[in-house]
């Protein structure tokens, strides 16, 4: 009897990690294609099934990342992705292994968040305010893009700081 139960639970554990790879999958498929209401479905059914999936959070990080979203927000995509991160990071070898088979990996982390730290630099640059480059530089490090927004950064404080002193 026991043995019955253990296979009975270790098999609906096993379509259960299965189904949320292939729902993870189809987001993202989803995603690709653009068809930005399908993905937002997908990842609601996500959601009830686990709402603390590693693939959750990295699908919607690229959702909210796409500036053809009509959500699109750089700062939820942050979010997102240093969640999806976090609960990556926790997951055994076993289910990372599951995970990649729908193309989230530590490469494709890397990758989002390279994505997110540029369209988030490019934001500040469009923005070009000292309170800019510092929230940027709050919310968004380390990235390959500190020095340049430091620099920036500076540049606008001394602009600031010569407007005050017309003496």
């Amino acid at each position: 009897m026991h043995k019955y139960l253990l296979v009975c639970l270790f098999s609906f554990y096993g379509y259960y990690a299965a189904g949320q790879v292939g729902l993870v999958k189809r987001a993202l498929k989803q995603l690709s294609a653009k068809e930005y209401s399908k993905v937002e479905e997908t990842l609601t059914k996500i959601k009830k099934k686990d709402s603390l999936y590693a693939g959750l959070f990295y699908t919607k990080a690229k959702l909210y990342i796409d500036n053809r979203f009509n959500q699109f927000n750089i700062d939820s995509a942050q979010a997102f992705r240093l969640f999806g991160r976090k609960l990556y990071d926790k997951l055994e070898a076993k289910d990372r292994e599951k995970l990649s088979r729908a193309g989230v990996d530590s490469t494709a982390l890397v990758r989002l968040k390279q994505v997110v730290d540029s369209t988030a630099f490019e934001r500040a640059k469009e923005l070009n305010t000292e309170s800019d480059y510092l929230f940027f530089l709050k919310n968004f490090e380390p990235t390959e893009f500190d020095t340049a927004a430091i620099e920036l950064r500076n540049a606008r404080g001394f602009d600031n700081a010569l407007q005050l002193n017309t003496i």
